[in-house]
């Protein structure tokens, strides 16, 4: 069973993210992950509704599940060699909200 369209296309938008931010030598350490994805807001949204999702007092509880998106970007840091082997993840923290008005992004932290 191979992977859906949708999941192709969005490994290889993180892998272009990626890019960039790959150190010179692969982690070899232990690594404690947190990840945060501000999520799009659905166009027909009230203006009500959007200032709380902006606040975060709606919660982004739809699809994608968070599982989905943290094996997704530890499957491309992994085959971008940002590390030698995700099983280096000792601890991984994701959150999941909706977009704050500075447009949809992740923001991801790495220590090490």
């Amino acid at each position: 069973m191979g992977k859906h369209k949708k999941q192709i296309e969005e490994e290889a938008w993180i892998g272009s993210f990626l890019q960039e931010h790959i150190p010179e030598e692969a982690i070899s350490k232990p690594v404690c992950l947190s990840i945060l994805c501000f999520m799009p807001i659905p166009k027909s949204t009230s203006k009500k509704k959007v200032y709380l999702m902006h606040s975060d007092i709606i919660k982004h509880i739809k699809k994608p599940d968070v599982d989905n998106l943290a094996k997704n970007l530890l499957d491309c840091m992994t085959k971008t060699r940002f590390w030698t082997d995700d099983n280096l993840v000792y601890s991984l923290d994701i959150r999941k909200r909706y977009d704050d008005g500075k447009g949809p992004r992740w923001i991801v932290s790495l220590d090490y």
